[in-house]
């Protein structure tokens, strides 16, 4: 069982939500209802709200990489929609 999201704004809602990727992946590897579930994003679907102006002051592209970065490091894995 399967679970890929995509097409959201990682920063905000997969990241800021109660309900986002950190919860999916709990529940993922817990022994509750949603035991067995492998959580990931599909990274070139998924986009960050960010602009340019703000810290770190990188292109949007880069700004998403980052974020992704981030998920993939502490959160959950992520595959390519290819």
């Amino acid at each position: 069982r399967h679970v890929v999201i995509m097409g959201v704004h990682a920063n905000e809602c997969l990241l800021k939500r109660p309900f986002g990727l950190r919860l999916l992946t709990l529940l993922g590897k817990g022994g509750g209802k949603g035991a067995g579930l492998e959580v990931m994003i599909a990274r070139d679907l998924t986009d960050v709200m960010y602009d340019p102006r703000d810290p770190p002051h990188v292109t949007h592209a880069h700004a998403t990489s980052l974020v992704i970065r981030h998920i993939e490091q502490h959160v959950c894995g992520s595959v390519l929609s290819s």
